[in-house]
C-alpha cells in the first residue's frame, strides 16, 4: 500500500513516526503565525470601517478613500503586532531555554487564543481591545517562533534540519493562504470571525503539545539525563550524551529554583563566549528587515487598490498562493542548494519586482496594474524562496546550543522592533513620497542585503548542528554543503 511504503522509507532517511509528529505538530505554530500576519491586511478595510480608524477621511469611504486614507491609529493596528513580537521574542528566547521549548510554546498558544478574542471582540467603542488583541498575537508570535525554530533544529537529523525548519515556514504560508482565502469567503461584514478562528486554532495546538516529548538536546544540556534518554529513544534520535552538555551527571530532581542566579550568569558567559554568531545571528535579522517584506504582505491589499485592481481582496488570495509556492520551492532545495544560493537568487529576484513596482507607479494618476499585481507576487515569490523562511533557519544554525534559545530570542526580537518601524512609516511614505520611490528605495536597500550576504553569511547546509556555531566562534569558514563533514574539527584547529 502506498502509506506503507512511505511509512517504511522513514527510517532509511533517519526519521521515525513519531519524530515526523512531533515536527507536524510543532509546524502548527507556523500556521498561526501565517495566519495572523496575513489576515490582518485582509481585514484592515473593514477593520477601519467598524472601529472608525482614520475617521473623518475624505472622501465617501470606499475602498479607494480607505486605502489612501492613513493616520497613525490604522498603521498601529498593523505594526502592534512587531511591538509585541519584539517583546515575545526578547524574553520567549530566555524562557524556552529555562522551561523548555515545549512549554514556551504552551504560554504562546495561550496568548494566540487571547489575542483573537480580543480582536473579534473590539468595537468603535472598545478600539484598544483590537490594539491588546495584536499585542497579545505579536507576543505569541515572538515567543512560538523562537521557540518552534529552537526545537526543530535540535530533533532534526542534519541533511533534513534545512526542510525541517522551511516546513515550519511551509506551514506559514498555508496558514496566510487560509487567511486570504477565509477573508474572502466570509466577506468584510463577516471579518470578526475570520480573525477569531486565531483562538480556536491556538487552542487545538495546545491540545496536541500536550503529549509530546520535550527536545532530548534542552533536556540534556538542563541535567534530565534520564528524560532525555527517554525522548531520544520515543524519537528515534541516535544518543550522544558526550557532547550534549556538560550536565549531563546533574539528577533530573535538580530543584529549578535553586539554579536560576548561576543559570543567569552562565547564560551571559555563554553569549560573550559567542559573540561573533551571535553578532552574525543578529547581522542577519538586520538584513531581512532592511527588505520590508512583512510590511509590504500587511498592506499589499492597499497597494492593489492603490494600482486600480478591480477585485483587491481576491488578488490577494493570489499573493498566498505565490507565498505557498516560494516557501514549497525553498523546502525542496533548501538543503540540495544550499542557504547561500537561495537568499542571494531571492533577494535579487525582490530586487527586479520592487523595479516593476516603481516603474508601476511611476505615473501616480495613471499606475499600471498589472504590472503592480506581477510585481508584488513576484516580490513575495522572491521573499519566501529565501529570508521568510531562512532568516530562522541560518541564525538557529549558527549559534551554539547554549544560546540558541537566547540567541535566537534576541535576534527574533531585533527583526520585529525594526518591522515596527517600516510597519509604522511605510503607508506615510506611500501617501508623502509616492509608491515610486519608496519601492525605489526599498530596492536599492534590498541591493545593500544581497552585498552583506554575499559578505558575511556562511554556508550552514548539511552540518552537525553542533559544529556550525563551534566553526564560526572558531573562524572557520563552513564548507560547501555537499564537502560538508560529519566528523568534528580536529584538536589543531580547536587550538
Amino acid at each position: 500500500m502506498p502509506g506503507t511504503e512511505a511509512t517504511s522509507l522513514l527510517p532509511r532517511h533517519g526519521l521515525s513516526c513519531t519524530l515526523v509528529a512531533h515536527a507536524l505538530a510543532i509546524c502548527m505554530t507556523g500556521a498561526l503565525l501565517g495566519f495572523d500576519l496575513c489576515v490582518a491586511g485582509a481585514i484592515l478595510m473593514p477593520v477601519q470601517r467598524s472601529l472608525h480608524l482614520c475617521y473623518p477621511c475624505e472622501g465617501d469611504y470606499t475602498d479607494a478613500d480607505l486605502a489612501a486614507c492613513t493616520c497613525f491609529d490604522k498603521q498601529l493596528a498593523i505594526s502592534a503586532v512587531s511591538i509585541g513580537a519584539t517583546f515575545g521574542a526578547l524574553f520567549g528566547g530566555v524562557a524556552s531555554d529555562w522551561l523548555g521549548r515545549r512549554r514556551a510554546l504552551l504560554v504562546s498558544d495561550v496568548l494566540f487564543a487571547l489575542g483573537g478574542a480580543c480582536m473579534s471582540y473590539a468595537t468603535h467603542d472598545l478600539q484598544s481591545l483590537f490594539f491588546i488583541g495584536r499585542s497579545l498575537v505579536g507576543l505569541a508570535l515572538g515567543l512560538g517562533g523562537a521557540a518552534s525554530s529552537a526545537y526543530l533544529a535540535e530533533i532534526a537529523p542534519s541533511a533534513w534540519r534545512g526542510r525541517f525548519l522551511e516546513a515550519n515556514e511551509l506551514c506559514v504560508c498555508t496558514g496566510c493562504l487560509l487567511a486570504y482565502l477565509i477573508a474572502f469567503g466570509l466577506g468584510d461584514a463577516r471579518w470578526r470571525l475570520s480573525i477569531g478562528l486565531t483562538s480556536l486554532v491556538a487552542l487545538f495546538q495546545l491540545l496536541l503539545l500536550l503529549p509530546l516529548h520535550e527536545s532530548p538536546q534542552w533536556l540534556q544540556l538542563n541535567g534530565f539525563a534520564q528524560r532525555a534518554a527517554r525522548a531520544r529513544l520515543a524519537l528515534g534520535i541516535p544518543g550522544d550524551t558526550s557532547s550534549s552538555s556538560t550536565n549531563a551527571t546533574v539528577a533530573d530532581h535538580v530543584p529549578r529554583a535553586a539554579t536560576a542566579a548561576p543559570r543567569v550568569v552562565t547564560l551571559l558567559r555563554a553569549l560573550r563566549r559567542a559573540r561573533r554568531p551571535l553578532r552574525l545571528a543578529l547581522g542577519v535579522a538586520v538584513a531581512h528587515a532592511a527588505t520590508a517584506a512583512n510590511t509590504v504582505l500587511y498592506y499589499s491589499r492597499d497597494v492593489l487598490q492603490l494600482a486600480g485592481l478591480p477585485d483587491p481582496l481576491l488578488a490577494n488570495t493570489a499573493v498566498g498562493v505565490a507565498k505557498f509556492l516560494g516557501v514549497a520551492a525553498a523546502l525542496a532545495l533548501t538543503d540540495r542548494l544550499g542557504r547561500r544560493t537561495l537568499l542571494l537568487s531571492g533577494t535579487a529576484t525582490m530586487v527586479l519586482a520592487l523595479t516593476g513596482l516603481a516603474l508601476a507607479f511611476a505615473n501616480a494618476s495613471a499606475p499600471l496594474s498589472g504590472l503592480a499585481l506581477v510585481s508584488l507576487l513576484l516580490f513575495i515569490l522572491g521573499w519566501d524562496v529565501s529570508w521568510a523562511g531562512l532568516m530562522l533557519t541560518v541564525i538557529a544554525e549558527v549559534l551554539p546550543h547554549e544560546i540558541r534559545g537566547a540567541g535566537t530570542g534576541l535576534a527574533y526580537a531585533l527583526y520585529w522592533a525594526l518591522s515596527f518601524g517600516t510597519a509604522q512609516s511605510l503607508e506615510s511614505a506611500l501617501s508623502e513620497l509616492g509608491a515610486a520611490p519608496t519601492f525605489g528605495g526599498i530596492a536599492v536597500l534590498c541591493i545593500g542585503v544581497m552585498l552583506w550576504t554575499w559578505q558575511s553569511v556562511p554556508e550552514t547546509a548539511n552540518r552537525k548542528l553542533e559544529h556550525t556555531g563551534a566553526d564560526i566562534i572558531a573562524e572557520r569558514v563552513p564548507v560547501a554543503p555537499n564537502d560538508a563533514p560529519d566528523e568534528p574539527p580536529d584538536e589543531a584547529h580547536r587550538a
